[in-house]
């Protein structure tokens, strides 16, 4: 499956099923360049959140974007909406992404 489609089911799923929460950047690492031009790839910047879970826990996930307009307008600190999966938390969605 391209990776841009698989990505695109697994925000769906999150987004679905998951739990929802509101976030901060802790860091934004930017897209990395294309290796090989034309070729499908998932370029997207990388932005790590801290979050507090529905138990209370404050946890670490890393969302991607491939929304160069919002990457450029996170800063550290942001507040931003995520959707997580309760039993892998280490992966969420910015919900803000799919959002216009």
């Amino acid at each position: 499956m391209i990776p841009q489609v698989r990505r695109l089911f697994g925000d769906r799923r999150r987004s679905k099923h998951g739990a929802l929460a509101r976030a901060r950047v802790v860091f934004v690492q930017g897209a990395p360049a294309p290796v090989l031009t034309g070729w499908p790839t998932d370029q997207a910047a990388e932005i790590d959140v801290q979050f507090d879970s529905e138990s209370g826990e404050q946890l670490e996930a890393r969302a991607r974007s491939r929304n160069s307009w919002l990457v450029t307008q996170l800063q550290t600190g942001s507040v931003v909406h995520i959707a997580y999966d309760p039993r892998k938390p280490s992966h969420a969605t910015l919900l803000e992404e799919y959002v216009r």
